[in-house]
């Protein structure tokens, strides 16, 4: 048997920009994996059973619910099969501490993912002519000098700067 959980993510097609993180969790282990507790929702842990707990432990173990203390027989609370959760690329990071992944290997959100939507500046590009070129800004000197501006065109792609 394995002895950590195997997490597979893909894209949510249901709620655009969502994942879908589907844990597998093992029946056996003495590390802690995620399985969610039924009656608060909150992430069980796997840990040595003492006092009352003994009588459901397995191996024992047991399941502690991390919020509403509940104590649970082992099996019962890892062996639910597959689950399915629903979050954002940055709460997943922040609850689970996993950079979320396209199917191929692919950072979710990566450039090709994400569309940037920027200010645009009636001005024309040095290079094609184009009218009308993405700007933003970024502070890269001390604190007491002006921001860098930093030109786009959306037509050919040049991008350029100027220091205000």
């Amino acid at each position: 048997a394995p002895t950590r959980a195997q997490t597979r993510l893909r894209r949510g097609s249901e709620r655009p920009g969502t994942l879908i993180c589907l844990l597998l969790s093992p029946i056996r282990t003495k590390r802690p994996t995620m399985s969610f507790c039924d009656r608060c929702g909150s992430l069980y842990k796997v840990e040595e059973a003492s006092g009352a707990a003994a009588a459901i432990a397995v191996d024992g173990l047991v399941a502690r619910c991390t919020g509403c203390n509940r104590c649970e027989n082992v099996r019962a609370a890892f062996d639910k099969g597959v689950m399915e959760s629903f979050s954002t690329s940055d709460t997943f990071l922040f609850k689970y501490g996993i950079e979320p992944m396209n199917p191929d290997g692919s950072k979710f959100g990566a450039v090709k993912d994400v569309t940037r939507e920027r200010a645009v500046v009636d001005e024309k590009c040095p290079k094609c002519s184009h009218k009308g070129l993405n700007f933003y800004t970024m502070q890269l000197r001390s604190v007491d000098e002006g921001q860098t501006v930093f030109y786009e065109c959306p037509k050919c792609g040049h991008t350029f700067s100027q220091n205000n």
